[in-house]
């Protein structure tokens, strides 16, 4: 059983480019950045967006009445503790403070909070796995789109970065392009919009509403957000959101309550993005574990229940 989780596209009106032209002609200086991100949301949004948002309308069409009216509650939900916990933040944060102390109180609101996010997007994944056929069906209609965006945004990333050497092995990256849209197993993505190729994301996503920044996949997750396991408790088949800010190896090992490395799930070359990543937890026991990521920026621990 495969249960899949998390995350959304797009917005910024400039004139109309191709991406490949942008990867050719523009040089961009250090001061230049936010022109290219612009660039990069123009391109997202008048390339992948409109053909996403045409296999998601295919997709409601085929939802049976009480999932839409499911869905849309659990939308509600996830906003509401999304405010929930941008209220608790303004509250912590004093001016010019990026990092507020938060009191004992506020922690456990995070935590309820996160717990409750938790809850919500494992109904979610629940969703986007009775619907996975349907699902996998859609993508597999524009495979061949998806792969040419893939390779222009990331024509456009090398482009736009010449002074970051790329790692050795990071060809891996255009393998998993190649095989995303055809696989069941390891769909994790990397670059603006290619998370709309998560099940539960394309399921979550409602193209008629305006998309913002975060919403392409431009900006990095919240603090304390950096990577999240889903659902959790699980009873085997779960996903592992996470973010990488520079280049190089990301390792992805899971511990025991002894901190013994019992299982390893990645060790590769990735390039900097969001990257969503189905996992396969069913050798370990039930019991209380760790996942632990390695990325050139440093380690994150967190704890997970196998049920």
């Amino acid at each position: 059983m495969k249960i899949q989780v998390l995350q959304w596209a797009a917005a910024l009106m400039i004139s109309c480019y191709t991406l490949p032209t942008l990867a050719q002609d523009q040089t961009t200086a250090p001061g230049s950045r936010k022109e290219a991100r612009q660039q990069v949301m123009t391109y997202v949004k008048e390339n992948v967006v409109p053909v996403m948002s045409a296999q998601r309308t295919k997709l409601d069409a085929q939802l049976a009445k009480a999932d839409k009216t499911k869905l849309e509650s659990l939308k509600a939900d996830l906003k509401e503790i999304r405010d929930a916990r941008k209220s608790l933040r303004g509250d912590a944060r004093e001016k010019g403070q990026k990092r507020p102390e938060l009191t004992e109180e506020q922690q456990a609101a995070f935590r309820d909070l996160h717990y409750r996010q938790q809850i919500a997007m494992g109904q979610v994944a629940q969703l986007a796995q009775k619907y996975d056929n349907q699902i996998q069906t859609l993508f597999d209609e524009v495979a061949g789109q998806r792969e040419q965006w893939h390779a222009d945004l990331k024509a456009f990333r090398e482009a736009n970065r010449p002074e970051r050497a790329h790692p050795e092995g990071q060809s891996g990256d255009r393998k998993r392009a190649g095989r995303a849209h055809g696989s069941r197993g390891d769909r994790a993505h990397a670059g603006p919009g290619m998370h709309l190729w998560q099940p539960a994301s394309f399921l979550l996503w409602d193209p008629r509403e305006p998309m913002s920044e975060r919403g392409l996949g431009m900006s990095a997750p919240e603090a304390g957000q950096e990577s999240r396991l889903y659902p959790n408790p699980t009873s085997g088949a779960a996903r592992i959101a996470y973010s990488v800010e520079k280049a190089g190896t990301v390792k992805i090992e899971v511990l025991d309550r002894q901190g013994r490395v019992v299982q390893t799930l990645q060790n590769e070359a990735q390039t900097a993005g969001a990257y969503e990543k189905e996992v396969d937890l069913s050798a370990l026991k039930g019991n209380a574990y760790f996942y632990r990521i390695t990325t050139p920026d440093g380690v994150q621990t967190k704890k997970f229940v196998r049920q």
